[in-house]
């Protein structure tokens, strides 16, 4: 998938009255636009959780497997959402709303902040620093999400996120903080990312896992796991490439890995 592309479809609008009718449809039309996929080495993509089945695709050759995100509905309350959080994460967003204030943040200042965080632990941009450049520049001007940052008492900017919307969701797209940030900074700008989203009437969306301890930290927000379907197709060259990169460069299981 591209660069910060976080779900792709097919998605179909499904015909209630016949739905035997519906699926054969759907297996139909997939199978034409499985038609149409260039002859690649590998294909990766992560489906929407509102697409529930990926059949044409496992029927086709791919292999189709399950990732998740964490979610909340936009039909709850965000006093019933504040009383839902675990106690400990209260707390963390309580200490840190009187050690950082919250402000918008402008395109500009969130790309460097982000890159010199990066630099500072001695990293580079996963997604590429001209494409999130180009990416936070386009959801900003077009009114599909906002940036927010943290600033300490001193007013210098310790963390921040990106989100986008939809209009159907808000993601949780991108966030950094500096190394010294008060503890409860991120999450302090998470649940006001949480509030606008349920005021706005969108379902929040964590958008995926990448891996186990940020699952610790989400799961203190106490949100609904939801199953996102995953394809793929890699080419017998590619699959012992890749095969033999691991055995040269042992890694941690990327099971909990959703979309980067």
């Amino acid at each position: 998938m591209p660069p910060l592309t976080r779900t792709l479809g097919p998605a179909f609008k499904i015909n209630e009255a016949d739905k035997t009718r519906a699926m054969l449809d759907r297996i139909s039309i997939t199978e034409e636009l499985i038609g149409q996929i260039p002859d690649v080495h590998s294909f990766y993509q992560i489906f929407d959780p509102r697409v529930e089945d990926a059949l044409a695709f496992g029927l086709n050759g791919f292999t189709v497997s399950t990732r998740y995100t964490l979610q909340f509905s936009a039909d709850r309350s965000i006093e019933e959402l504040w009383k839902g959080l675990h106690y400990k994460t209260r707390n963390m967003i309580r200490t840190g709303q009187k050690f950082v204030t919250v402000k918008p943040l402008e395109p500009a200042q969130f790309n460097r902040f982000y890159e010199s965080n990066l630099e500072a632990r001695s990293r580079s941009n996963v997604y590429g620093s001209s494409v999130m450049q180009r990416l936070v520049d386009a959801f900003v001007e077009r009114g599909a999400g906002y940036l927010l940052g943290a600033f300490d008492a001193t007013g210098a900017l310790v963390a921040a996120i990106g989100v986008t919307f939809d209009n159907h969701a808000a993601y949780y797209m991108l966030s950094s903080r500096t190394r010294d940030a008060h503890g409860g900074a991120i999450s302090v700008l998470v649940w006001q990312a949480i509030e606008d989203a349920m005021k706005r009437q969108l379902t929040f969306d964590f958008d995926g896992i990448p891996n186990a301890s940020t699952f610790r930290f989400l799961s203190g927000f106490k949100p609904v796991l939801k199953p996102r379907i995953v394809i793929e197709r890699h080419s017998p060259v590619w699959s012992m490439a890749k095969a033999g990169r691991r055995l040269i460069r042992p890694r941690k299981s990327d099971w909990f890995v959703s979309t980067v």
